[in-house]
């Protein structure tokens, strides 16, 4: 899920860097590992063909979350736009972990200039250290 979050809030901003959209329209909020959807749990909860499954690493000692889908991708919901800003992210963050990706997250400015619970405005955006 953390990792959800932050791809979210990437595709996001930059589409919205580009466009003044975002591509979801959801709202974001300051947590202490990042920036999260507002409500993404409700949301995941109601979408009929995600998938959640708690896992646990016994390695590591921690479980997470992990989220599928039955459904494959359709590229018609999106504009070119969105579609090069989803394409930008995954490639930035393919082979990145949820705490390298977390820690990239407080170091943008929207992160660092937000405090705990506050909702973090999209006109920061402009600042986002991916292009």
């Amino acid at each position: 899920k953390t990792k959800l979050n932050k791809l979210l809030w990437y595709s996001d901003f930059l589409n919205y860097k580009e466009t003044n959209l975002s591509i979801s329209g959801l709202a974001y909020a300051h947590k202490p590992f990042g920036a999260v959807p507002v409500a993404i749990d409700e949301i995941l909860s109601v979408l009929p063909d995600i998938k959640i499954e708690e896992k646990e690493n016994e390695e590591a000692e921690y479980t997470y979350f992990e989220i599928s889908t039955t459904k494959e991708f359709n590229a018609s919901y999106f504009n070119a736009t969105e579609l090069l800003s989803l394409e930008k992210i995954a490639k930035e963050f393919k082979t990145i972990g949820n705490r390298k990706i977390s820690e990239k997250m407080h170091e943008e400015k929207a992160y660092v200039e937000t405090k705990d619970k506050e909702y973090i405005n999209y006109d920061f955006a402009k600042y986002l250290k991916i292009n």
